[in-house]
């Protein structure tokens, strides 16, 4: 298992979202406490259809990358990015777009990239600034506050 060191000396330059899924966020909700081996599991890549007039994003259905269970319970999600991808804004209103799907509707989002980590509250007015946001390289030195805000327990 990748430790906390891996995670935070992990070399993201010419990875694809693939890579930074599975070698990268996989390895740290693992960390976080979730997995196979324990009672809050990690959903992947479910498929939700999108129906009108509830909202479109250039397509007829959409794949959230994992869904982290507490219990069973959604109560975040995470979205991928690879390195450098378009506009932050960009993927902020995609992710919000999932996290508040009628079917999905969790209270946060995350999304990593590579260059960083931001966790949005959106039961906030402000959801669209960060309550937590650090930068990969952070990780290990700052890993208690990842795991305040988004562990398993």
């Amino acid at each position: 298992m990748m430790t906390l060191r891996d995670l935070s000396l992990y070399r993201f330059d010419g990875k694809s979202e693939q890579a930074v899924r599975e070698e990268w966020i996989f390895p740290l909700l693992l960390q976080l406490g979730y997995g196979p081996t324990t009672l809050d599991e990690v959903q992947f890549e479910e498929s939700l259809r999108l129906r009108k007039p509830i909202r479109m994003l250039g397509s007829k259905r959409f794949k959230v990358d994992y869904f982290p269970t507490v219990l069973g319970k959604r109560l975040w999600l995470i979205e991928a990015k690879a390195p450098g991808e378009a506009e932050v804004f960009e993927h902020l209103g995609q992710a919000w777009c999932y996290a508040t799907h009628p079917e999905v509707n969790v209270p946060l989002m995350v999304l990593a990239d590579g260059a960083r980590l931001a966790v949005h509250d959106l039961t906030q007015v402000d959801w669209e600034q960060p309550v937590l946001e650090i930068s990969s390289a952070e990780l290990e030195a700052r890993f208690d506050d990842v795991l305040d805000v988004l562990g398993a327990r």
